[in-house]
């Protein structure tokens, strides 16, 4: 089963008759990434970032969708010591997007910023 991140577009007040939907990217499951979650970001040449489960390691990935809808993986949990499972989206700072929860039992605070300061680099 695709999974897909729809954007919806609705130029009058939300109703079922005046809404589009376009799919921009479906994501098939593998490396790519699975179940897309949570929130997305967007930057400020319009690619979207967000998370999803699945991926090389099949604990996660962060991606980044592009304008045209090319999806790259920017990121792909182990689930050791850089967690996994990303849970609750993106969330965009003055100079980084990173993770917002990582469905961890335990994460070390030294992980955690490692992993803020390897997602700075992304964007």
């Amino acid at each position: 089963m695709a999974l897909a991140i729809l954007l919806g577009l609705a130029a009058v007040p939300p109703s079922a008759h005046g809404q589009t939907f376009t799919v921009l990217y479906s994501f098939k499951g593998g490396t790519d990434g699975a179940s897309p979650g949570g929130t997305l970001v967007r930057d400020a040449a319009g690619n979207l970032y967000g998370a999803t489960g699945g991926g090389i390691f099949n604990f996660g990935t962060v991606f980044k969708l592009d304008t045209i809808g090319n999806e790259t993986v920017l990121y792909s949990f182990k689930g050791g010591a850089d967690g996994g499972f990303p849970v609750g989206g993106l969330t965009r700072t003055r100079r980084a997007i990173s993770t917002a929860l990582l469905n961890v039992a335990a994460i070390s605070l030294a992980t955690a910023a490692s992993a803020a300061a390897r997602c700075s680099s992304w964007i």
